[in-house]
């Protein structure tokens, strides 16, 4: 489930925020909601340097908003449409920037 790509389930925010990726680690998988970053298509927003980690889900480019992170019950997850582990090591970075600042 780590790295997993939903549909972002917000209807309101779909147009600008069309997924959210999964970003809690799966030994944690037992709790009842999961910590998601919205992603936004590449070309609608400056990424802040370091902390909006670029992916690629179905061809197209994605910031992960990392700032924006939060959690969200795993019952609003419906069809997993990607995993973006390849971008493992730039998601992980941009938690660590956010968290520790470094």
């Amino acid at each position: 489930m780590q790295f997993d790509v939903f549909p972002n389930p917000d209807p309101g925010r779909t147009d600008d925020r069309p997924y959210i990726v999964v970003l809690q680690h799966n030994h944690l998988i037992d709790l009842s909601s999961v910590v998601v970053a919205p992603l936004v298509k590449a070309e609608s927003v400056l990424p802040l340097a370091g902390l909006m980690p670029t992916v690629v889900v179905d061809g197209a480019r994605f910031h992960a908003v990392v700032p924006d992170l939060g959690a969200i019950s795993k019952r609003h997850l419906k069809g997993a449409v990607a995993n973006v582990s390849t971008f493992r090591d730039d998601l992980i970075k941009a938690l660590d920037r956010l968290f520790t600042g470094l």
